[in-house]
């Protein structure tokens, strides 16, 4: 009788579930400034780095991911300032965006810092409608032109 109340209840939640495109970095160690904005200017030089990834190679409209951030820190290093651009492609939709990054850093040791970072931006999504096989030609929710919409984004870590 349990399984079948949690099975109803996972059901029926499941009609107010919503999901989210998000650019997928299998290769973060070389870039952790992407996933985390406190590595900024954790390093005592400036970096920049671009990174590239293409998931499913060979698949027609298989996801591409392009990247571009720059972060380094400040003259005395207890904050770092930081920035990166991307694009993020999976068949017809993209997501471009840019985010600024502000981290500081709490020197607990000669070996040990703890790294509080904040950021933020703005992110466009984009649907190419004319990319789409419809089986309703007027289905009246997708138009044939391309959709766009921005909106705020922003992260800590």
């Amino acid at each position: 009788m349990k399984k079948i109340l949690i099975i109803s209840s996972l059901l029926l939640l499941a009609n107010c579930l919503f999901a989210q495109q998000l650019p997928h970095f299998s290769q973060y160690f070389l870039n952790d400034f992407l996933i985390n904005p406190a590595v900024a200017g954790s390093r005592p030089y400036f970096e920049g780095v671009s990174t590239h990834r293409y998931q499913w190679e060979g698949v027609t409209d298989a996801p591409r991911t392009y990247t571009l951030s720059v972060n380094g820190p400040s003259k005395n290093s207890k904050m770092g300032f930081g920035g990166y651009l991307f694009t993020d492609i999976v068949g017809p939709t993209r997501r471009t965006g840019f985010n600024l990054s502000y981290a500081y850093h709490l020197k607990i040791n000669d070996q040990l810092k703890v790294s509080l970072g904040i950021n933020a931006g703005v992110l466009q999504f984009m649907i190419d409608a004319s990319k789409i096989t419809l089986r309703d030609k007027n289905d009246a929710i997708i138009s044939n032109g391309v959709q766009s919409e921005l909106v705020p984004d922003a992260g800590f870590g």
